[in-house]
């Protein structure tokens, strides 16, 4: 049994691995791209828009995919009708809301550029994004079915495709319409990576004998009460808070190029990021999944592991700083404190995620909207308190809301760990 567990984690984490390098890896090369050909101050109001776009999906996909993995890889073996009601009621919420927030975004463009953005033409740069909010909320169930499967290799499959497609077509976009082939590229690779995943997601379905039973989704609307809603106002308050930090030090530099700044060393952050987002990705489902002696001994390894890789792609990621400034070109050689600071709040929003994963399980949802909304507090205010320092304040913000935020989540697990291991 133990063997089997053993093998059942590795594979698991290999294939997810092999997808997250294949995702991150291309995003990461095409950001690259963006930012060298756009230079500083039109790669911020790239961000910017690509923050909106992200902000309003966290909206609109109403916690839609972490529901989705929780009850499917809950349910898939024990309770299949429990399972298939779920993914019903996920999947009507899902495209309700995908054309909902889709036409509001649209009508209301001039709104948030007027007070707002103050970019002047959002709204004529929007509608080659637009589709990426569509496609970004319906994929985001079907992703979340298939982890909670855990069909790590089919993801791995379609990254590969994706990926292959993001260093082809971004390039190519930029190179004949510049910032609005970057954004028509956001559009385009979302509605491949959605196609892929649908036809991946019925396959798979009928393999495990389940089915999106858009009929139940009555007899299951206390799950997305319980479980969905609080997730879904979880990641707008998240959302939200991350758009408003960008557009406060934005407005506050009379201009992008300290957004753009940020927004390079971010990207360089999600090289430290990754390795622990793979990791906690398999590690949830199953999780969910095993007893509770399991489960301790799974986490315990989990938070090792993590802990050990990020200190090490973290150092390397330190040494080789001037290297990836000078990839960036000189119109960005003055990032290096920004990115120093940005891969120390690395570190605890890796821990933070890691130890979110018992209110995970224990399916509280409400206790990670509390959390949550204090960590968009604190950004928010450090951010403000720091935005005449641009780019370095806004990365401080983010260090000590992540801080804040670790220590929550960290009293938490202490606490529930150890009064259930009292009661067991």
């Amino acid at each position: 049994m133990k063997s089997s567990l053993t093998q059942k984690l590795f594979n698991n984490i290999s294939w997810n691995l092999l997808a997250a390098v294949l995702a991150q890896g291309s995003t990461f090369i095409s950001t690259i791209i963006v930012a060298r050909w756009l230079g500083s101050d039109e790669y911020g109001k790239y961000s910017l828009i690509y923050n909106t776009l992200v902000t309003v999906s966290g909206v609109a996909g109403m916690g839609l995919g972490i529901t989705a993995t929780k009850y499917v890889s809950k349910y898939k073996n024990t309770d299949k009708n429990i399972a298939s009601g779920v993914l019903g009621l996920c999947a009507n919420v899902a495209i309700v809301s995908a054309f909902t927030i889709t036409i509001v975004i649209l009508l209301s463009s001039e709104i948030i550029d007027r007070y707002a953005l103050n970019m002047g033409n959002f709204s004529y740069l929007l509608l080659f994004a637009v589709l990426h909010i569509f496609f970004f909320i319906l994929n985001g169930f079907q992703n979340g079915t298939l982890i909670g499967l855990e069909k790590f290799n089919v993801i791995g499959k379609i990254n590969l495709v994706v990926g292959i497609l993001t260093i082809i077509a971004t390039p190519l976009l930029l190179t004949y319409f510049d910032l609005e082939g970057a954004l028509l590229s956001l559009s385009l690779l979302a509605f491949i990576r959605w196609l892929l995943t649908s036809f991946s997601l019925r396959k798979y379905l009928l393999v495990s004998e389940l089915e999106i039973n858009r009929r139940a989704w009555k007899a299951h609307f206390p799950v997305f009460v319980k479980f969905a809603l609080p997730a879904a106002i979880s990641s707008m308050i998240g959302s939200f808070a991350i758009w408003i930090s960008n557009v406060i030090v934005v407005k506050e530099n009379i201009g992008f190029q300290e957004l753009g700044y940020f927004s390079a060393a971010a990207t360089l952050g999600t090289i430290t990021l990754f390795l622990p987002k793979v990791i906690n990705q398999v590690f949830s489902p199953m999780l969910s999944s095993v007893d509770r002696k399991n489960e301790k001994k799974m986490f315990i390894f989990n938070l090792i592991t993590i802990i050990i890789s990020s200190v090490i792609v973290m150092t390397i990621i330190f040494i080789l700083t001037p290297t990836y400034i000078n990839i960036l070109g000189n119109d960005y050689r003055d990032i290096g404190a920004v990115i120093h600071v940005y891969q120390l709040s690395c570190l605890f929003q890796i821990l933070a995620t890691t130890f979110y994963q018992r209110v995970f399980v224990d399916g509280n949802m409400w206790i990670q909207l509390f959390i949550n909304f204090v960590w968009a507090i604190v950004l928010i205010s450090f951010t403000y308190l720091n935005a005449n320092n641009g780019a370095v304040g806004l990365s401080y913000a983010n260090l000590i809301s992540w801080l804040v935020s670790t220590a929550l989540y960290l009293i938490y697990y202490i606490k529930n760990t150890w009064r259930k291991n009292d009661v067991a």
